[in-house]
């Protein structure tokens, strides 16, 4: 499944606007029970949704019908139908025109796959503090709306300022192209990728800009 990540500059009060409708996560996530979606069992997981109380104790969702794996796989996602599109013109010119249009007006760069997986190798590699990505990416900078194949983060601003403060790009992008994600990718493609992203990441570097990442698949 194909994941397009859009980076872009902004601050903390225009992401309302720029994603209107969306939820401003709790600054504290609750524990929630949710079914496991391969053995059907009880989960606790973290909930940042904002409409969801803070009963400690929450009723569970009911246990999916008999059916079988797949059953409980597709009671789990209930994803959207999807359609295949054919692309034409250049693919970086299609690239761009997703981009939401509050978002074409800021500092931004439209990918495809470069996703937390991808920014977490990076994160390592420029020796970030350990367990800090897992702990800042958990929040969603805002939720969607009975959306599930959206997701928004805010880029960890020690990485940004490491990536803005950066003075070998050549190297760190060596080191990047080894991490398994980037199998059987040019290395020009690695280095292109960095550039932008320190691009971005010095246009975040002026208070109260941040770096931020759109999922979208």
């Amino acid at each position: 499944m194909a994941v397009y990540t859009t980076y872009f500059v902004s601050d903390e009060d225009s992401l309302s606007e720029l994603f209107a409708g969306w939820k401003v996560p709790r600054t504290n996530p609750v524990k929630r029970e949710r079914i496991h979606p391969f053995t059907a069992e009880r989960v606790e997981v973290l909930s940042w949704d904002p409409d969801e109380d803070a009963d400690p104790d929450p009723k569970p969702e009911p246990v999916p019908e008999p059916g079988g794996w797949l059953a409980r796989i597709r009671q789990w996602w209930k994803r959207p139908s999807f359609t295949v599109r054919a692309i034409e013109g250049p693919y970086e010119e299609y690239l761009k025109n997703r981009i939401p249009e509050g978002i074409k007006q800021l500092p931004n760069w439209a990918g495809k796959g470069i996703d937390t997986p991808l920014l977490h190798s990076l994160f390592e590699q420029l020796r970030c503090p350990r367990c800090e990505f897992d702990d800042f990416m958990t929040r969603p900078a805002r939720i969607a709306r009975d959306d599930e194949s959206a997701a928004l983060h805010t880029v960890p601003p020690e990485m940004t300022r490491k990536l803005a403060a950066l003075d070998d790009p050549a190297a760190l992008a060596k080191r990047w192209s080894t991490a398994e994600e980037w199998e059987n990718t040019e290395a020009d493609h690695v280095r292109d990728v960095l550039d932008q992203l320190i691009r971005l990441s010095r246009a975040a570097s002026t208070p109260p800009n941040e770096l931020y990442l759109l999922m979208e698949w």
